[in-house]
């Protein structure tokens, strides 16, 4: 997937079997179905739970969701999904008793804008499993997913599953087994024909996961059990999100949030900015312009500038970002300005879109090429804070999530820490 990484994945085969790489034996690889620790119907806002095989090597590269969702919608109207990603709020990872919560709200909204900034040369082929009803000019009974079965898939991820390096993990070495646990969102994450009435609900059903294991020579287990060293252990870096947020006010009034996270590495800081005309926490309507949820748009078209400080210095060192600069710097962080083979969404393609609809301000804290070189604020007082400004009475709520690299450290005993 071409989402946001801050990490350069680590190579599978360790560097001291790399010779004999082309000459391996006992390789073989199988796709398999995970088994659910719940239900294989959830409800919207439930929590869905599976366990990644013991004593396996899994190539989380692979994992897949399917499943087929179901509304309820009052009488006369219908109710769809746009994306399948919608369906998410957050993800959490346990291992054994250890719990790491991997992006702790709103997966879904980050998802959707850092799609429209990445994957604009992937609209055609997520069509397909992805984002199935292209809605037109409303929400009618051909789109509606009250008595239709249409199966959805999610083949990409954003956060540890995405990044976490190498993307294939030995769970022999984890001290129990590892649950990945999704909530889901609420009536939020629909798109409906009228949202001037309440009711609408959902659930999904015919859940399936998927993913390949790998099976290796003996060789492999031997190197890796030869590697570890309690002095030293085993390093598995993955992304994390962590997000803040504050009241919303009048753009006149300057939105601020503040934020303060302890990490090794602050890698990022995007800001969204959600409207409180559009982000009312129900389901919306479709915005037929963007073909898309009010719910999921960000920004204001009364938006004028963005400015960050961490520790009463500005980032960018000039201070107010304008919209043109924010687009600009925002691009480059995100997909390159010198990016010729890749592309946007098709909609994006005006500041006004950028500011109304798809508004993130990124900065960037660390090296391009996915060393940990972010911004180390352990044992450090670190205080942070964003703030939009413009013009009208429109009242915004600034969102605000810090990218870090973490790590999972592997000691012999199967002795795991997890180093934020």
């Amino acid at each position: 997937m071409s989402s946001y990484n801050v990490i350069e994945r680590m190579p599978f085969i360790p560097k001291n079997l790399s010779y004999i790489v082309q000459k391996m034996s006992g390789y073989t690889r199988q796709k398999i179905q995970l088994v659910q620790q719940n239900a294989t119907s959830v409800n919207g806002g439930g929590i869905l739970q599976v366990q990644l095989p013991e004593n396996q090597i899994i190539d989380l590269s692979t994992l897949c969701m399917f499943f087929t969702p179901k509304t309820t919608s009052p009488a006369t109207k219908y109710a769809s999904l746009n994306d399948a990603e919608d369906i998410i709020n957050r993800v959490n990872i346990r291992i054994g008793s250890l719990n790491i919560t991997n992006v702790d709200q709103q997966y879904n909204r980050l998802y959707k804008l850092l799609r429209k900034y990445q994957m604009g040369d992937k609209s055609t082929v997520r069509s397909v499993v992805n984002a199935i009803h292209k809605l037109g000019s409303a929400v009618a009974v051909g789109n509606d997913l009250a008595a239709n079965d249409v199966e959805y898939a999610i083949t990409n991820w954003i956060g540890a599953i995405n990044t976490l390096s190498p993307n294939c993990i030995d769970t022999s070495l984890f001290p129990g087994p590892v649950t990945l646990e999704f909530v889901l969102a609420g009536s939020e994450a629909l798109v409906v024909s009228d949202d001037t009435v309440s009711g609408y609900s959902y659930k999904i059903e015919n859940i399936r996961f998927e993913c390949d294991i790998i099976n290796m020579p003996s060789v492999y287990y031997d190197a890796i059990q030869a590697r570890l060293d309690p002095s030293n252990p085993l390093e598995l870096p993955f992304q994390n999100f962590a997000s803040f947020s504050s009241s919303a006010v009048a753009l006149t009034a300057k939105p601020t949030v503040n934020w303060s996270y302890a990490s090794e590495s602050i890698d990022a800081i995007m800001a969204l900015a959600l409207d409180t005309s559009n982000v009312t926490g129900g389901a919306r309507a479709q915005d037929t312009t963007h073909l898309n949820s009010k719910h999921w748009k960000s920004g204001s078209s009364l938006i004028t500038t963005v400015n960050h400080k961490i520790n009463g210095l500005s980032y960018p060192s000039y201070g107010d970002q304008t919209m043109t600069q924010s687009f600009v710097n925002t691009y480059h962080n995100l997909v390159g300005n010198q990016d010729t083979l890749g592309s946007s969404y098709s909609l994006l393609n005006s500041l006004a879109n950028y500011k109304g609809s798809y508004f993130m301000n990124v900065i960037r804290l660390n090296h391009e090429n996915g060393v940990m070189s972010g911004l180390n604020t352990k044992g450090t007082s670190i205080s942070g804070t964003v703030q939009l400004a413009g013009s009208g009475s429109n009242t915004v709520q600034p969102l605000v999530y810090v990218v870090s690299t973490a790590r999972i450290l592997v000691a012999p005993n199967k002795q795991v820490e997890v180093r934020m």
